[in-house]
């Protein structure tokens, strides 16, 4: 099966936005994508800017999914 998506992509989750960061077959730090999976960020509700108090260093929470549980997510409002 050919990935749908690409990394960058905004996707949807079960009502959940993420992002797309690796595609079937692709390596991420020393574990393969499986086929017909994607590998996504949630992002991290907890995380808290260093300048707000944070401490930085989290480390990133990855996950991989069959790619048919992800429906194009919605256009980003985009801040600067």
């Amino acid at each position: 099966m050919a990935n749908s998506f690409k990394p960058g992509d905004i996707l949807e989750f079960d009502g959940l936005p993420c992002v797309v960061v690796g595609l079937s077959g692709d390596i991420i730090d020393d574990d393969e994508v499986p086929e017909e999976h994607i590998a996504v960020w949630f992002g991290d509700s907890n995380a808290k800017r260093k300048s707000e108090g944070g401490m930085g260093g989290i480390r990133t929470e990855i996950w991989t999914i069959p790619e048919e549980y992800f429906a194009k997510g919605k256009e980003p409002l985009v801040r600067h």
